[in-house]
């Protein structure tokens, strides 16, 4: 298996690593409309994706057996239920199954690999606990609003300290950037992932926008363009390619009221790795 995972990463590399995102269906894969050789590899990757992840991650369970529990799923639920998107680091020392895909991934690219698992609450719940029970012509009123919401791409407004806008109570993450490659798999649930070309190609380690200490994106200053590149909904077993440096987001969707939503992010740190061996002189 990590022979297939080391060619179908080889060609992607050859043809689109770090030049364009990729999105990848899992019904495409299993049906094997594969239109060329690159393609059928990178059907093979996905299929190693959804072999390995789907199966790892049990939304009510929160601790790794053999250790004593530090937070009970009570507590994450409540969180999930008041607007909150848990985030575990590290999920590949928690899971076997995790820690095989990022040897794959490490043995072929050489650079650190890290996985994170998010897991974000039904967009229903978050809405309906708002409305007063019995005052019905204000949820239908709401629901129009949210509606018609859904028909545009989230952009992030100024907020007083302490307030969420409608756009936020169903965003998971906002508009920002990563100083790593990103590979996504949707493992339960749906989610809408919205990327656009940077206005910088392939930026500094640091130059990282919308997260850390630079919480705030701003569309007008670091997006060439408010038309995004790819505005997908990802289903489980789907992935999705991220370059480094890509401006995206992500929500959940209104019409999946009744799931929750979990997605793993494989991030490979090449731009770190490669400015330290540089700076060794170990490559030119």
């Amino acid at each position: 298996m990590h022979q297939q995972v080391n060619e179908s990463l080889q060609a992607y590399i050859t043809e689109s690593w770090e030049q364009q995102s990729k999105h990848g269906y899992k019904k495409e894969v299993e049906e094997g409309n594969a239109s060329n050789e690159n393609d059928e590899l990178w059907y093979q990757l996905c299929n190693f994706f959804a072999n390995k992840i789907i199966q790892t991650f049990n939304p009510h369970v929160y601790a790794d057996k053999g250790s004593t529990p530090r937070i009970h799923p009570e507590f994450l639920l409540r969180g999930l239920h008041q607007n909150f998107t848990l985030v575990f680091n590290q999920a590949g020392v928690l899971f076997d199954q995790v820690h095989e895909i990022e040897s794959a991934l490490m043995n072929t690219f050489g650079y650190p690999v890290n996985t994170n698992v998010y897991v974000s609450g039904s967009a229903k719940e978050r809405k309906e606990r708002q409305l007063a029970p019995k005052d019905k012509k204000n949820k239908n009123k709401k629901r129009n609003e949210e509606e018609e919401e859904d028909e545009r791409i989230v952009m992030p407004e100024e907020e007083e300290e302490g307030e969420l806008s409608k756009e936020d109570k169903l965003l998971s993450t906002r508009i920002h950037t990563d100083r790593q490659d990103v590979f996504v798999f949707q493992a339960h649930g749906v989610k809408r992932w919205t990327l656009w070309k940077p206005k910088v190609k392939l930026p500094g380690f640091r130059q990282i926008r919308g997260k850390n200490e630079d919480r705030n994106f701003n569309p007008e200053e670091h997006l060439p363009s408010k038309v995004p590149y790819m505005d997908v909904l990802l289903y489980p077993g789907d992935i999705l390619y991220v370059p480094r440096g890509w401006p995206h987001q992500n929500t959940l969707i209104r019409t999946y009221v009744n799931q929750q939503s979990i997605h793993y992010t494989l991030g490979i740190f090449f731009k770190k790795i490669k400015k330290e061996l540089k700076s060794c002189d170990i490559i030119s």
